[in-house]
């Protein structure tokens, strides 16, 4: 039973040391839509969303980690204050569903 518990330590840390890092900004990143990022993150990926207004509704059916509040390029620095990001559904409902 120990040995199928390491097994199963080992494959968790496997799948975490794995996640991706998916940009999100209006100009120069790999994506410019959040729903798109997200259709595109597989389990565990982290999205950053540089600090802009994005007209958009998001369904987030999956464990991913959605981070705003960052400069973007180059420096990716994180401040929600200084950079904050909106996602505006445009009056059409809800902004997110989980």
């Amino acid at each position: 039973m120990k040995s199928l518990t390491l097994i199963a330590a080992a494959m968790l840390i496997s799948v975490n040391c794995i996640a991706d890092t998916l940009d999100v900004c209006l100009q120069g990143c790999s994506f410019n839509s959040v729903r798109v990022a997200i259709n595109a993150a597989k389990v565990g990926d982290l999205i950053r969303v540089a600090h802009a207004t994005y007209a958009e509704t998001l369904i987030v059916n999956k464990n991913i980690i959605l981070r705003g509040g960052y400069s973007g390029p180059p420096t990716w620095q994180r401040d929600v204050k200084k950079y904050p990001t909106i996602i505006d559904a445009k009056g059409t409902g809800r902004v997110i569903y989980v």
